[in-house]
């Protein structure tokens, strides 16, 4: 839910989060969606939510963007790691 509401309010939050992330290593990057019909889309989704997870964690923090509710807790951000470890596990296989 997160990254579907920064990628399609492009007037208000992607402009913040790109200038959230204008000074980090994640400048030149592309939020991934989650597409129905491409089987790994979901992993590349997950795998890059947690790999930013410092710039999300600041930016939903931030009260000026309406995004506070959407706080992930600690064992929510376990969760999604393990479930980047299961699905890398299905999909490294298949790069052979």
């Amino acid at each position: 839910k997160i990254l579907f509401k920064i990628i399609n309010s492009t007037t208000l939050l992607l402009p913040q989060w790109r200038e959230q992330v204008a000074n980090t290593e994640f400048k030149d990057c592309v939020l991934p969606r989650n597409v129905a019909t491409h089987w790994n889309s979901t992993y590349d989704m997950l795998a890059a939510f947690v790999e930013m997870k410092g710039p999300v964690l600041t930016f939903l923090e931030c009260s000026s963007n309406g995004m506070s509710d959407y706080l992930l807790s600690n064992e929510e951000w376990e969760a999604i790691g393990r479930l980047v470890s299961a699905l890398n596990i299905s999909f490294c296989p298949l790069l052979k």
